[in-house]
């Protein structure tokens, strides 16, 4: 096996996860990033070490595509980032119809399960290699009419928990991030009103940026004695990066 540091991000096309793929492969890791059907990036122009597939992770065989390109190129994994969601349906919870409700599951929940099931017996198990799902910090303080998308999210926090507990004998760390209001495409589901009133409650008026988080996910991985196994991290606001930021220093 190759020694390259080699990181997959699920989503690598998404906010969040394309400042991900940025930063790891201007920090010289091997980065491969999966992207659903047509929404694929141009890292591969700006960075050579990134190596972009079509993933949808709701079927199989596109994940065991995956697993056997890392695989072929000789490469272990470090690092497992899932940043895979869904649109956002804000209505009551009666008036959610249950398709909406298995959508969810299937791509936020059962797709990470899908995926952190094949990537496992890649990774890089004597050197601490680490699991990171995209959560919410809306499974700390649950808001109201988003009920399919926090079910789903509690789901992958349970997985975390569940997860970290298995595998721990084998050197992988399981960690959850959980942000709240981060400036992606996501936004656009809340109602422009309630954006800038949550906004007016931060010190410096600006919700988090995709580019933070993805120092924070750098923090996770780098720091294996700071972020332990089964932790979920929650990310409020600029002032928790910093603070995050700065005790990996």
């Amino acid at each position: 096996m190759k020694t390259t540091k080699t990181v997959l991000i699920v989503g690598g096309n998404g906010g969040i996860g394309a400042s991900t793929v940025n930063l790891f492969a201007a920090k010289g890791w091997m980065v491969y990033y999966t992207y659903y059907k047509n929404k694929k990036t141009d890292f591969e122009n700006k960075f050579p070490n990134t190596i972009g597939i079509s993933c949808d992770v709701t079927k199989n065989q596109d994940i065991k595509k995956v697993a056997k390109k890392i695989k072929e190129d000789g490469f272990s994994v470090d690092a497992v980032i899932y940043s895979v969601t869904t649109h956002l349906t804000l209505q009551p919870f009666e008036d959610i119809p249950i398709k909406v409700f298995e959508e969810d599951i299937e791509i936020i929940l059962i797709g990470a399960i899908r995926i952190f099931q094949v990537l496992i017996p890649l990774m890089k198990k004597e050197a601490q290699s680490v699991i990171i799902p995209i959560i919410t910090s809306s499974v700390i303080s649950t808001p109201k009419r988003m009920s399919s998308y926090v079910i789903a999210k509690f789901g992958l926090l349970g997985l975390v928990k569940s997860l970290a507990v298995e595998i721990s004998q084998l050197g992988i760390r399981v960690v959850g991030l959980s942000p709240s209001f981060v400036e992606t495409s996501l936004l656009k589901a809340f109602p422009a009103k309630m954006l800038e009133l949550e906004k007016s409650k931060l010190q410096n008026g600006k919700f988090i940026s995709p580019e933070e988080i993805a120092k924070v996910l750098d923090s996770i991985i780098c720091d294996k004695e700071k972020f332990l196994t089964g932790e979920n991290i929650i990310v409020n606001n600029s002032q928790d990066v910093a603070r995050l930021i700065e005790e990996n220093k």
